[in-house]
């Protein structure tokens, strides 16, 4: 356990601390090297991976008591297949996402998607459990996992369980994401081109066509696509917000949908 501070106390008027920040304070930080450790330390200490969201906490002044360090915790950090299952590690950042050809393989389309991402600074950093765990419904991960029909893995005192994707606000308390598992034998296409107004995440299976949406005032879900105007009839009612007003969501929502299902029924490596 290790206890983090700044050597010495930084203002606004030293010029190091932009005005809209704060100086982060002293919190314990602990470095466990199993699973069990990790758990034990979960009701006191939260996770920290890439850091990408707890450190924008803490710059606005949310310093929590202590951290846990899990990147050292096994295969928290791997990719791998597991029969027709793709497993992907909660530290696996969105970098490595981009890069591994397993990834690309189980599911086409997904490093096409995935270049878009964020920054690079976020795909360098930011992981899979940290983007999940944060529940930012503007994030894009969450619908291309409902879309894809996902499980997360999740461990806590009791043992280890996969649950559906769905169930992620509802996991365990106090409990760990260990990972998330996908099928494979997936087409993705994911439409970002209104964003933040609006954006749409679509995936193939055989004939089988899953779409979600992504906008900030709404529950993240998937639904089937098997006609776009019925899809967005299962849509929760649109509001008007700081990007888009309800009327344009109404009148684009059924166009984005339709062009994700166009380009899914193209011929792989058409679209």
């Amino acid at each position: 356990m290790v206890l983090h501070h700044l050597s010495r106390k930084l203002s606004v008027a030293d010029g190091l601390i932009a005005r809209s920040r704060h100086r982060i304070g002293p919190f314990h930080l602990h470095r466990p090297s199993s699973l069990a450790e990790a758990l034990d330390l979960l009701p006191t200490a939260a996770p920290i991976a890439g850091g990408v969201e707890w450190v924008e906490v803490m710059k606005r002044g949310g310093t929590p008591a202590a951290l846990q360090d899990i990147t050292k915790l096994p295969d928290l950090a791997t990719i791998r297949q597991e029969g027709e299952w793709l497993r992907l590690g909660a530290a696996v950042t969105h970098r490595q996402l981009l890069i591994d050809p397993i990834v690309e393989g189980a599911v086409g389309g997904f490093r096409h998607v995935w270049r878009e991402i964020g920054n690079p600074r976020i795909r360098a950093q930011g992981t899979l459990g940290g983007n999940l765990a944060a529940s930012n419904p503007v994030y894009d991960l969450l619908p291309v996992l409902l879309a894809l029909e996902a499980q997360l893995e999740v461990a806590d005192a009791s043992g280890t369980q996969c649950l559906p994707i769905q169930a992620l606000a509802q996991r365990p308390r106090h409990s760990l994401i260990l990972a998330v598992r996908v099928r494979a034998g997936a087409q993705l296409v994911f439409d970002r081109s209104l964003r933040p107004v609006i954006g749409i995440a679509a995936v193939r299976r055989e004939s089988s066509i899953q779409a979600a949406i992504v906008w900030a005032q709404a529950e993240v879900r998937a639904a089937p696509l098997d006609d776009p105007a019925d899809w967005c009839d299962q849509l929760p009612h649109w509001v008007d917000d700081a990007h888009g007003t309800a009327i344009y969501r109404a009148a684009v929502a059924p166009v984005l949908a339709a062009r994700a299902r166009a380009r899914l029924l193209l011929p792989v490596g058409a679209a």
